[in-house]
């Protein structure tokens, strides 16, 4: 039995090689075979024991908004999930040197890591491909928006530093199915990142095992700690010497006689302008 499976093996192999004249149709004709041998639902594995490691990347490419009123933190971020498959594997010799083609991320297996506490839906698979290479190594590479919740303590407000967290797993397959392992360091690309109130400070990868309420399954995860610093001289320019400058201008107005005119003219006036700084204010925090 097990040289006929050899047999049949090489057969298929010769046969595909065969059909196969040019690199274009080399590659079609190994994405009909990762279909017939991949299922999106069914590990790659030949037997249940065999536990599938995925290599993790993360790259901050930009902080979006720092929502406080909804305690919300939104980021663009860069993923890479890598992980083997020698399930599917090929010669390259003999298909005209291909050595890896791409397939649609939802027509075969993935390990399912995402964010494990997003405040919104997100869709990690939705246009996506995955690169396969002829040993059977797969990677899933890709940007997307994060969103968090974030507790905000504004007790030192504007000199307030903030922690987020961000939780990336699979709750779909446990450790025994899938384990994570950190490929390479997590990066924060600061110059790239929009100008705003806050300014990274510290980053920290933890990786821990993770256990649900009511399963006796435990689940591989890392903890990614983004540190935010709000920039207070951002906010001492935006307020506080406006509403300085506005609160001596108000005080001026008692020194004024009682019935000269220019006192009321004077007091609309102010009043205006802090009408104008107040709405000015508002829109900077819309539109940051």
């Amino acid at each position: 039995m097990f040289l006929f499976n050899w047999f049949l093996l090489i057969f298929g192999t010769l046969a595909y090689a065969q059909n196969c004249s040019d690199y274009y149709q080399c590659q079609l004709e190994l994405y009909d075979q990762l279909l017939i041998k991949f299922r999106p639902s069914i590990r790659p594995v030949q037997n249940n024991s065999q536990n599938i490691a995925v290599r993790i990347g993360f790259s901050l490419i930009r902080l979006v908004s720092v929502n406080e009123e909804n305690s919300l933190l939104t980021v663009r971020a860069h993923l890479n999930q890598t992980w083997n498959a020698t399930i599917f594997s090929w010669n390259s010799t003999a298909y005209s040197n291909v050595e890896h083609f791409r397939v649609p991320a939802h027509l075969i297996w993935t390990p399912k890591i995402e964010l494990v506490n997003p405040s919104t839906d997100i869709d990690f698979e939705a246009n996506h491909f995955v690169n396969i290479r002829s040993n059977g190594l797969c990677e899933l590479s890709y940007s997307t928006l994060l969103t968090i919740p974030c507790n905000f303590d504004l007790s030192d407000f504007p000199f307030d530093q903030q922690t987020c967290t961000f939780k990336l797993g699979s709750s779909l397959y446990d450790i025994k199915e899938v384990s994570i392992i950190q490929a390479i360091d997590f990066v924060i690309d600061e110059p790239s990142l929009t100008p705003n109130g806050y300014y990274f400070v510290s980053n920290s990868v933890k990786q821990k095992i993770d256990y649900f309420a009511g399963f006796d399954r435990s689940y591989d995860q890392i903890s990614i700690d983004l540190g935010i610093h709000r920039r207070s001289t951002y906010f001492i320019r935006l307020i506080n010497w406006p509403g300085s400058i506005l609160m001596l201008l108000t005080i001026t107005i008692f020194f004024l006689p009682p019935t000269a005119p220019e006192r009321i003219l004077y007091g609309k006036k102010n009043k205006k302008d802090t009408r104008i700084f107040l709405f000015s204010h508002q829109l900077n925090e819309i539109f940051h």
